[in-house]
Order: structure tokens, then C-alpha cells, then sequence
């Protein structure tokens, strides 16, 4: 399939897929009467914007640890800080540049060598997506992570690995997350670069963790010790069996707590063991997952799609805005010059993940935004979706590796 072809495919999908699921949320909220959650595919409206407003209120005053026992990171708190004095100008300020940043790295990927104008597509894909719009009206950091890892990438396929490399640490500075993506260096022999992206994160942490009051060891100890983590409520909520609050998410552990509700799956099992079984089991899974990303995996798009399959359905946590990673390797998708059979599977998958789909929710769940059963089937469906893409990836990915002579070199993209 050529890539002109592709990028209308996906283009379509994204503007049909919103135009289909606004005009339904406009009839239900318009026309029924009918209010949150039926009138948008979106949070409830009384939490928008609050992750950037927690991440400011948490950086403020330099304390995010020691006063507001913060989840966030040190860059991030860092970040809330500087932003702060910006007032009301500061999110669309930190917006403007997302979507620069966004509109870049877009148009660089999702272009064709066509007279026609590349416009539409550019737009439907990038801005109509629901990640996108899921994470502007959360106005979560992830966005920032998100368009770092684009630039990460954008540099790593030019050769310029030093910027890539700053790009990588500091997305990880952010979450630590895309520590994972280290992987991408080896297999391309650019263990340097993988260095100075570890570099460039742990100098922006021991960096803000200086910044901030009560001295870096006590700030330190408190990050060091997982109470950004432990002092969540949310966190203990989301993971227990106890509750029937699940993450509006794409982990794994959602999709078990959800299927293990309705189905009495496992509930005897306590929360502590449950949760440290399922951290162990995750942590093989992921080093699989490497391990097939460096050594077996031939396409850097799938060797990348691998990693972030793993970002997304391996955490306890995983929200939604986190699907936004998946343009890492859809644009590396759109742009490869080898086609195959299963890119139309590729494309269905890519573009069902990125379109809205709350038709219809779930009665024994609901989120952290108070109102009741605001789950719908779109959590379980992505989890589906993500689990099909990583089959669709590693099945011929290792009868490819089988059929190879034993020895044969493994082609870096």
C-alpha cells in the first residue's frame, strides 16, 4: 500500500469515526436531554483542565513533596513552578507550543508527493483524534511528554542522535516511563546517544530536586521511597478489587479489574497480592517485549510499536491521553517504504484506536469524576485493540525470524 494511500485511509477513519461520535453525544445531550456522561465523549466537564491546574498548584511554591505530597515528577513540578506567574495565560501558552510542536512533527510525517494539499488529512489525523482532544481537555503534561517523543523520534530517523537523545531525556525526566525506548539505540549501535539521553534525565531531576525547599535528600527520599505513588488515593482506588472505580485507561489491570467485577474472575484474591503479582508478570512481559524489540523485530516501526504497547498496557496506570504515544509509530507506519498484506489490518487497528467510541456504559464500573457509570465500552474495546495490534506485530515478526537462516543479520529498519 502506498503511503498517499495510507494517509487517506487513516484520515478517514479519524473524520469519520469523530463526526460520528459528536453528532451522536450533540443528539443525546441536544435533543434527549440527557447529560453527562451521554452528552460528550469526553471527562466530565467539571474536571477540565484540572491535571495542568494539580501540576501548577503542586510546583508553586517549590514544595511539591514535602507540602502537597505530589504524584508528579521533578521536571514536572519544576515546570508547574515556572509556569505559575503565567496566570491565566499559562496553559494556553504551554498549549501554543504543543501545537506547534504537534503541527511539525504532523506535517513532516503525514505528507505526500501529491499536488493535492496535504492539509485535511494532517488536520483530521493530528487534531480530531480522541487522545488528542481527550488530553487537551484534561490539559494533561502528557501532551509535553508526547510531542518530546516525536521529536525523539523525528531526530533518531534523521540521524541526528544527539537531539534525539535530549528529546528522549527529558520525556523521561517527565515520566519515567519512556525509559523503555532506550531500546532503539542498540539495535541501530548508538549506545552514546541511549547514554546521554540517561544523562540528560537524571540531570534534569537531581536538577529540580535541587530547586526544591527542605533540601535534596529529604526531597529525594520522598520520591526515592514511592510516596508519590503511596500518598494517592486514586492509585489505591484504581488498583484495589475492593472498589468498583477503574481508570477511564488502557492498562491491562484495568481491563482484568473491570472483566474480574463482572465476572467474579479472581476477586478472592487480595489487592496486595493481586497487585504485586500482576507488577511481576508485567515485568517479564516487558523484558519479552525488549527482548524481541532489539533482537528479532526488523521494521523500526513495529521495533517501536512494540515498546509502546508496552508503555500503555503494562502500568497499573494508563490513561487514556496516553494513546497519544501511538503516533510515534503510526507516523513511522505512514512513512515506511515497505508495504505489506496486513497494512489495511495496520490502518483499521491505528484508526479504531484514535477514534472516539463511548456508545454505550458500563454499569458495574465508574471513573474518579464522581458521577455514576461514566465507563463506557471503549475501555475494554482498546485494551482489545492494543492486544490485537501487538499480535498483528509479534506473529509474523517471529515466523519471519524463524524462516531466517540461523545467523542471518537482522536489518536495522
Amino acid at each position: 500500500m502506498e503511503k498517499h494511500q495510507r494517509v487517506s485511509i487513516l484520515s478517514t477513519i479519524v473524520l469519520v469515526g469523530f463526526a460520528l461520535s459528536a453528532g451522536y453525544h450533540y443528539v443525546q445531550g441536544a435533543y434527549l436531554g440527557r447529560g453527562y456522561p451521554y452528552d460528550t465523549f469526553l471527562c466530565n466537564p467539571a474536571g477540565r483542565g484540572s491535571d495542568f491546574s494539580d501540576v501548577l498548584r503542586d510546583g508553586h511554591t517549590l514544595q511539591p513533596y514535602l507540602q502537597y505530597s505530589s504524584a508528579q515528577y521533578p521536571l514536572m513540578a519544576l515546570i508547574g513552578f515556572l509556569l505559575y506567574p503565567l496566570g491565566s495565560l499559562a496553559y494556553p501558552t504551554f498549549l501554543l507550543f504543543v501545537l506547534a510542536a504537534f503541527t511539525f512533527f504532523s506535517a513532516a510525517s503525514v505528507q505526500v508527493a501529491k499536488a493535492t494539499s496535504t492539509a485535511l488529512p494532517v488536520f483530521a489525523i493530528a487534531f480530531l483524534s480522541y487522545p488528542f482532544l481527550f488530553a487537551v481537555d484534561r490539559g494533561n503534561f502528557e501532551l509535553l511528554v508526547f510531542v518530546l517523543l516525536l521529536g525523539f523520534m523525528y531526530f533518531f530517523t534523521r540521524g541526528r542522535y544527539s537531539w534525539s537523545a535530549i528529546c528522549l531525556g527529558l520525556a523521561i525526566a517527565l515520566k519515567l516511563y519512556p525509559v523503555i525506548l532506550l531500546a532503539v539505540y542498540f539495535p541501530a549501535g548508538k549506545t552514546r546517544s541511549a547514554l546521554l539521553a540517561v544523562a540528560v534525565a537524571a540531570t534534569a531531576t537531581l536538577g529540580s530536586l535541587m530547586c526544591f525547599k527542605g533540601g535534596l535528600a529529604a526531597n529525594a527520599s520522598f520520591l526515592l521511597q514511592g510516596d508519590n505513588f503511596r500518598s494517592n488515593a486514586l492509585f489505591r482506588e484504581f488498583t484495589s478489587f475492593s472498589s468498583p472505580m477503574v481508570q477511564r485507561g488502557v492498562t491491562l489491570l484495568t481491563f482484568i479489574k473491570w472483566f474480574s467485577i463482572e465476572t467474579g474472575f479472581i476477586r478472592g484474591m487480595g489487592d496486595t497480592l493481586f497487585l504485586s503479582r500482576y507488577l511481576a508478570a508485567s515485568a517479564l512481559i516487558g523484558v519479552v517485549a525488549v527482548v524481541y524489540a532489539v533482537f528479532v523485530e526488523q521494521d523500526l516501526w513495529k521495533r517501536v510499536a512494540v515498546l509502546v504497547l508496552v508503555m500503555l498496557l503494562l502500568p497499573p496506570l494508563s490513561a487514556d491521553y496516553k494513546l497519544l504515544l501511538l503516533y510515534v509509530p503510526l507516523y513511522l507506519f505512514v512513512e515506511s517504504d515497505k508495504p505489506s498484506r496486513l497494512d489495511p489490518a495496520y490502518l483499521a487497528v491505528f484508526g479504531l484506536l484514535l477514534v472516539p467510541k463511548s456508545y454505550y456504559y458500563l454499569s458495574s464500573v465508574f471513573s474518579e469524576s464522581g458521577a455514576a457509570h461514566d465507563i463506557s465500552i471503549a475501555v475494554p474495546l482498546n485494551v482489545l485493540l492494543l492486544i490485537a495490534l501487538s499480535l498483528l506485530i509479534g506473529i509474523p515478526g517471529l515466523v519471519n525470524r524463524f524462516r531466517r537462516a540461523p545467523g542471518s543479520p537482522i536489518p536495522l529498519k
